[in-house]
């Protein structure tokens, strides 16, 4: 049920493993979770297509 997964800042951490188990498909967790805000510019280029300018003005005005 718990099982160890690496981890940026402590090396590796305990965490609850995927339930349910799939004995064809079964999934496994490869990392804990990153830093808030680590995929933001991921998000706002390649998912919703915003180019770096609309990034500073979005930006500057602290809508993001």
């Amino acid at each position: 049920m718990i099982t160890r997964v690496p981890d940026r800042d402590f090396g590796s951490v305990a965490m609850a493993n995927v339930v349910p188990r799939f004995t064809v498909d079964p999934a496994q967790l490869r990392n804990s979770a990153g830093d808030v805000g680590q995929d933001n510019r991921e998000v706002y280029q390649g998912w919703l297509g915003l180019s770096e300018e609309q990034i500073e003005r979005l930006t500057r005005k602290n809508v993001i």
